[in-house]
């Protein structure tokens, strides 16, 4: 499995553990979970377009730095009452995945 294909398998799992937590979350706190969602969709769109596209060389620098935003989603989710560090965490990873796809488009 490629850098990007990784990646993007990646997003998809964290998006549908964020679509777990909106059952256990107020109308709100869904309603923010879904916009991370939305976001997370996006990006996982824009890495499908870029697989048959790039090269993944500048990827493997950012891997240490994805990997430890997806850990702290996954700590932040446990906690689901600190929405809002989901909703940061999240951003934080939208933030590196946003930078890798401008390296490589």
């Amino acid at each position: 499995m490629g850098d990007l294909e990784a990646l993007a398998t990646q997003l998809r799992s964290l998006r549908e553990t964020l679509r777990t937590q909106m059952n256990n979350a107020t109308a709100a706190d869904s309603d923010r979970l879904y916009l991370q969602i939305l976001e997370i969709n996006h990006r996982v769109q824009m890495l499908n377009s870029l697989l048959f596209s790039t090269g993944t060389a500048q990827l493997a620098a950012h891997q240490d730095a994805l990997k430890a935003a997806t850990e702290e989603v996954g700590d932040a989710i446990r906690d689901i009452e600190g929405l809002a560090n989901v909703i940061g965490a999240v951003k934080n990873i939208l933030g590196i995945v946003d930078g890798v796809i401008d390296l490589l488009a």
